[in-house]
C-alpha cells in the first residue's frame, strides 16, 4: 500500500468524521431518532475500521514512508484529537438519551399516579356523599320530627329512602368506579389490563429481555 493510498484513506477518514459530526449535531436536537442512531453506528464503525487500517499500515511499513511519516504523524495526531472530541460528544449524547429516558419514565409515572389519584378522589367523593346523605336522613328522622313527618309520611318511607340511596349510589357510582379502577393496567392507568397484572409484586423485573416493563431502551451503541 503506497503513501498515496494512505493519504486517500486519511481523506476518506476526514470525510467520515465530518459526516459523524453532522449526525451528532442532528441527534443533539433529536436524541430519540432511532434512524439517525443506526446511521451513526454504521458511520462510526466504518470510521474506526479505516482508522485502524491506516494505523496498521503505518506501523507495519513505517520504513517505506520516511519522506512522509512526519506528515502522517501530524495528521494522525490531529485525527486522535478529533477522535477524543467525537468520543466525548458521543458520551454526552448517551447521557442526554439516558436523561430523556428518565424524564419519559417520570412523565409516565406522573401520568399514572395523576390519573389514579383522580379516579380514587372521585370514588372517595361518591362514598363520602352517600355516607353524608344517609347520615343526613337519619338526623332528620331522629332530631327534626316536623321535617321528618313531611319527608317520611309513612313508616316505609324512611327505610325506602335509605335503601334507594344505597342502591343508586352503589349501583351507578361507587361500584362502577371501583371496578373501573380495579381493572386498570398497573403500568398504564389509561388502559385496561383485565387481570393481566393482578398484583404489581407479581410482575417479573428480573429478565431485561422478558416481561420487565421498566427496561431502559437501548441508547447509542457507537
Amino acid at each position: 500500500m503506497g503513501s498515496e493510498t494512505v493519504d486517500h484513506l486519511i481523506g476518506v477518514l476526514n470525510e467520515m468524521i465530518k459526516k459523524e459530526q453532522y449526525i451528532l449535531t442532528a441527534l443533539s436536537n433529536d436524541p430519540n431518532n432511532t434512524e439517525l442512531v443506526e446511521i451513526l453506528t454504521t458511520v462510526t464503525t466504518t470510521r474506526e475500521q479505516i482508522y485502524q487500517t491506516i494505523v496498521g499500515v503505518l506501523e507495519t511499513d513505517e520504513g517505506s514512508f520516511n519522506s512522509t511519516v512526519a506528515i502522517f504523524g501530524d495528521q494522525l495526531a490531529a485525527l486522535k484529537v478529533m477522535e477524543r472530541s467525537l468520543n466525548d460528544t458521543k458520551s454526552k449524547l448517551n447521557e442526554m438519551q439516558q436523561n430523556n429516558v428518565n424524564k419519559l419514565r417520570l412523565i409516565e409515572i406522573n401520568d399514572y399516579y395523576g390519573a389514579q389519584y383522580e379516579a380514587q378522589r372521585n370514588l372517595m367523593f361518591y362514598v363520602t356523599w352517600l355516607a353524608c346523605h344517609i347520615v343526613g336522613l337519619c338526623v332528620v328522622k331522629m332530631f327534626i320530627p316536623p321535617l321528618a313527618a313531611i319527608m317520611f309520611p309513612g313508616p316505609l318511607f324512611f327505610p325506602g329512602c335509605i335503601i334507594g340511596s344505597l342502591f343508586v349510589g352503589l349501583t351507578f357510582y361507587i361500584i362502577p368506579l371501583a371496578m373501573d379502577i380495579r381493572f386498570r393496567d398497573n403500568m398504564n392507568f389509561q388502559e385496561y389490563a383485565w387481570g393481566e397484572f393482578k398484583n404489581p409484586s407479581e410482575v417479573d423485573l428480573s429478565n431485561p429481555n422478558g416481561t420487565n416493563p421498566w427496561v431502559t431502551p437501548s441508547t447509542c451503541n457507537c
